[in-house]
């Protein structure tokens, strides 16, 4: 019982080691994370469980300015306060979403306010331009799988031709269905007769 606890719990931390991710990487992965989102938001409301923020100006990711969007769970050195615009980072539900008090709006020369390790790595990201080379490059992958994605119409004398080849190959179909087949079928049951005769004998 005892090991099928222990068992259960190690299983328990990869999965959560896995999916949540771990503070001291949060701008790393906010950067590198194409799925992640950095704006600065205006912070709508605070309820007891949850917070909602309203999207002002986009860094990096699926943004709609003036829309709102209320998270579970936020991390904040302080109270956040409503109607005051923050820096705001979030990966997906599985995560909380962060937020940071900055000075500007302005990317290559805010500031931010809290002076831990984590906030110092994020600013320096954000004052050297490299959110918004992420999201170019974010951007240009998009495109690419649209263009992939889209159909393309064919002219009418492709289409045409193709008609006609499918026409012409009708004849082997049916050779193959009519005479193929049924040989197979046939040498198929020829090698089960002679293994059954070998393991016979």
């Amino acid at each position: 019982m005892k090991k099928r606890f222990s068992y259960m719990l190690i299983l328990l931390m990869v999965v959560l080691r896995s999916v949540l991710c771990y503070a001291g990487d949060v701008p790393e992965g906010l950067l590198n994370t194409d799925s992640s989102q950095v704006y600065f938001g205006e912070v709508k409301s605070i309820e007891e469980n949850s917070i909602t923020v309203i999207q002002k100006k986009n860094i990096k990711g699926e943004f709609s300015e003036n829309k709102e969007y209320t998270y579970s769970d936020y991390v904040f050195t302080d109270s956040p306060e409503a109607g005051e615009v923050y820096l705001c980072g979030f990966y997906d539900e599985n995560n909380p979403l962060y937020i940071w008090e900055v000075t500007s709006l302005e990317t290559d020369s805010l500031e931010i306010k809290n002076t831990d390790d984590m906030s110092k790595r994020m600013q320096k990201y954000l004052n050297e331009g490299k959110f918004e080379e992420k999201e170019a490059e974010r951007l240009s992958k998009t495109n690419i799988n649209n263009d992939a994605q889209s159909p393309s119409a064919a002219a009418p004398s492709e289409i045409s031709a193709a008609h006609e080849v499918q026409k012409d190959n009708e004849p082997d179909r049916q050779y193959f269905s009519f005479v193929l087949i049924p040989l197979a079928i046939v040498f198929i049951g020829i090698c089960a007769f002679i293994f059954r005769r070998k393991r016979r004998n």
